[in-house]
């Protein structure tokens, strides 16, 4: 069902039940939810570059939204699921000479959430095996990084419903990425073969198992630039907080040169913001440049909580005339130096669009889809 349908079928009566809020990183759980939609919703944004940027090696800065080029807008999906929490297709698992064969699908991926608990359950026919069948259940994020449950036999072996419920541990360790919920419908303790038919797959919070299949609702909240750490869509408030300034620079910005921090083999300038201050000297980021306290003799760029400036430094030019030609460069081949930094004085967009958010009577799991995920969200919906 599409949004708008949705709208039109329950809003014709009031949301039921008393109000309750829930926080943390997402994806989040709501139990006992009234079918009616988020009464309020808080998305904390998050900075986010691959590697260390430098003058010859730009390195685009991220913030939680994905840039759709049709719109010239940033989308930021919000998911709202069932009791089931995953669309895992019937199919057949089977494996020779070996122990186990995993399934992870790239389009169907679960975040789990630590110290959690959650039921995975299935229907099963073993056609073939060459010893007794288990299941196993990991995590992990380009791997499977660790066992969460080794080995739970099914109840007989020729056919019937497996259900493991399972609590994830207080803290997922290892370099395994995001904890993404990997399966290994059937593994054997010996090296062998293995035919197995599972069907009617469910994945919930709790101890749930009679199956439900998997449903969900899609909303998107297009915004004008992305939140940055400390940015917060307010939905209540019809507002989205801006801790953030995302500026670009060129030849043509307000650039003064500082020939006290220049070197024989270093330039150093520093852009005056016309009044808007930086909060902090070292939560800047740029694409160009990293942060340094010392920024004399480096390509590097720091701020100054006073006066509004922020500095920089690259070692290989020695005159604002130089520093003028490597920004207009810069930009001509389409790598703009752009900044990104927190203002002493927050303000406030006022988007016209921010739509509600749909829940359905029961369980509810709430997942943003996003290349960069927020840092946290909260929500408040209806209880029955």
């Amino acid at each position: 069902m599409r949004y708008g349908e949705w709208k039109q079928k329950t809003r014709t009566r009031q949301p039921q039940g008393t109000l309750t809020t829930v926080s943390g990183v997402p994806p989040l759980l709501l139990t006992n939810s009234d079918k009616s939609y988020l009464a309020d919703y808080k998305i904390y944004g998050k900075n986010y570059r691959s590697g260390t940027p430098s003058p010859s090696s730009m390195i685009p800065i991220q913030g939680v939204g994905t840039y759709n080029s049709a719109s010239g807008k940033y989308e930021i999906g919000l998911r709202s699921k069932g009791k089931n929490i995953t669309n895992i297709p019937n199919q057949t698992v089977s494996f020779t000479n070996t122990y186990y064969t995993e399934y992870f699908p790239q389009n169907l991926k679960v975040i789990l959430l630590p110290n959690t608990v959650y039921t995975l359950s299935f229907d099963y026919v073993v056609n073939s095996a060459s010893n007794i069948v288990s299941c196993a259940i990991g995590y992990g994020g380009t791997s499977y990084m660790a066992d969460i449950v080794g080995q739970s036999q099914y109840p007989n072996q020729t056919s019937g419903r497996k259900i493991v419920t399972f609590t994830t541990p207080a803290a997922f360790v290892g370099a395994y990425g995001i904890p993404y919920l990997r399966i290994r419908f059937a593994r054997l303790g010996a090296v062998g073969t293995v035919n197995v038919s599972v069907s009617n797959v469910m994945v919930c919070f709790g101890s749930e198992s009679a199956y439900e299949a998997y449903t969900y609702q899609d909303t998107t909240i297009s915004i004008a630039k992305p939140l940055y750490e400390g940015d917060c869509i307010e939905f209540a408030n019809r507002r989205i907080y801006r801790n953030n300034m995302e500026l670009s620079v060129d030849e043509n910005s307000n650039w003064i040169s500082m020939p006290a921090w220049s070197t024989a083999s270093s330039f150093s300038a520093y852009l005056d913001l016309n009044g808007t201050k930086v909060n902090g000297l070292s939560n800047i980021e740029c694409t160009h440049f990293p942060y340094y306290s010392d920024i004399i003799g480096k390509d590097g760029i720091r701020g100054n909580l006073n006066y509004g400036l922020i500095y920089f430094s690259m070692v290989g030019i020695t005159t604002l005339a130089q520093w003028k030609a490597f920004l207009s460069t810069e930009k001509a081949a389409g790598r703009t130096v752009k900044i990104v930094f927190p203002m002493v004085i927050k303000v406030y967009d006022f988007p016209s669009n921010l739509p509600y958010i749909p829940t359905e009577k029961g369980t509810n799991g709430i997942e943003p889809i996003t290349t960069v995920q927020p840092t946290s969200m909260e929500v408040t919906y209806y209880v029955v």
